[in-house]
């Protein structure tokens, strides 16, 4: 893979995690979540976990926090949460235009307008922290010079 394929890879993995991050944040949860690069191969896997500390995580905010990965990674591509359209993503998100994990497409069961909306305006009240980690984060990730959080 050629380095800057490489990098967009890294950006948008990271941009994933941090985005279904700052949306579970937005709901309440703690979080924890890593990027890794995978050895020997030119790709990254990342992994987010969450925890609703009142119990369990309603609905609204599993299926939201669920898609929320996918989200971030479109409007990294696009730029910005604003360039993407509710309606579209939605219903990109229920034909699997815009696929998710299968750990993902398991939260996001029985997902409904008001989630991808829920997911779309956290992204957007925080999306210079989504920025900033890819900037951040990438890197370092790419040298090997830390560990995420």
């Amino acid at each position: 893979m050629a380095s800057a394929d490489l990098q967009h890879d890294l950006n948008l993995t990271i941009a994933h995690v941090v985005g279904q991050g700052v949306v579970a944040l937005a709901a309440g949860c703690e979080i924890r979540f890593a990027v890794e690069r995978h050895p020997g191969r030119e790709s990254f896997d990342g992994n987010f976990w969450v925890r609703y500390p009142v119990g369990d995580l309603p609905d609204l905010l599993r299926r939201s926090i669920a898609v929320a990965g996918c989200l971030s990674s479109l409007a990294f591509k696009r730029g910005a949460p604003e360039e993407i359209d509710l309606v579209e993503a939605f219903d990109n998100l229920k034909s699997g235009e815009l696929a998710l994990s299968e750990t993902d497409a398991a939260m996001a069961e029985g997902l409904t307008l008001a989630d991808v909306a829920f997911a779309l305006d956290a992204l957007s009240d925080r999306w210079a922290i989504v920025a900033d980690e890819v900037e951040r984060m990438a890197p370092h990730i790419l040298n090997n010079t830390i560990h995420t959080h």
